[in-house]
């Protein structure tokens, strides 16, 4: 009996050893090799949102936004790529991202499960999905922590896990918007000049006006249409 149960530790042990290395290891790997063959079929597809040029466009992205935007140009079918190397690499795309502490990337993948993207719809596999972020996100919400406000903003505005809050939402945004940078700063601004995304279709040109003044005083050009417009 002792042997027995020393045999099912040992193999138990193994498998443990076994299953921390693909994921730490192995699984990363694999997902790595997905997207050089997705940049390498989209750069050889003559379809929209492809071609030599969109692989470039995308690589010189920050490495979340770039994981991002693979998972969206993936997330409809490509003529010309195959169903399972797109939504295998759709898949990699978010758990990289995942693996790399993206709530952002983890709020997509439990709404690729809850619209049935990688196979059949799945509410329990997106719901543990939301409630990961609500979880992973509440004390920065609590503090006012910009990231944590700009998800949560994101969750109430389509009901992800928690319950739909428009205003709510807009009211987070905007918190929010007050101290991002990078690409999801430029990303708001335009969306409050239209009042796009969590905005609620509430346009909010002084907003986009400020965040465009930030956007100029940190170099990015591209901002200027962003502010000559809020003035209109």
């Amino acid at each position: 009996m002792k042997r027995r149960v020393l045999k099912f530790a040992i193999a138990a042990g193994v498998m443990a050893c076994l299953w921390t290395g693909y994921v730490w290891y192995g699984k990363p790997k694999l997902d790595e090799h997905r997207l050089g063959l997705i940049f390498n079929a989209l750069s050889a597809s003559s379809e929209p949102f492809s071609g030599p040029a969109r692989v470039t466009a995308l690589t010189a992205l920050p490495r979340e936004q770039m994981l991002l935007m693979v998972f969206e140009d993936l997330s409809t079918p490509f003529k010309d790529i195959e169903d399972q190397l797109r939504l295998d690499g759709a898949r990699s795309a978010l758990d990289l991202a995942i693996a790399e502490g993206s709530d952002e990337a983890r709020l997509m993948l439990g709404k690729a499960f809850r619209d049935g993207i990688f196979g059949s719809k799945n509410s329990v596999d997106a719901l543990r999905e939301f409630q990961k972020v609500q979880r992973n996100i509440d004390a920065g919400v609590q503090a006012g922590d910009s990231d944590a406000l700009y998800i949560h903003a994101l969750m109430l505005s389509e009901g992800l896990g928690v319950r739909l809050d428009g205003s709510s939402a807009s009211e987070a945004m905007s918190r929010s918007a007050e101290g991002l940078g990078g690409w999801r700063l430029k990303k708001l601004a335009g969306s409050a000049l239209s009042g796009l995304g969590a905005f609620n279709n509430e346009k909010k040109p002084e907003l986009a006006a400020r965040l465009a003044l930030r956007m100029m005083s940190a170099g990015d050009n591209s901002a200027y249409w962003i502010g000559a417009r809020s003035c209109n």
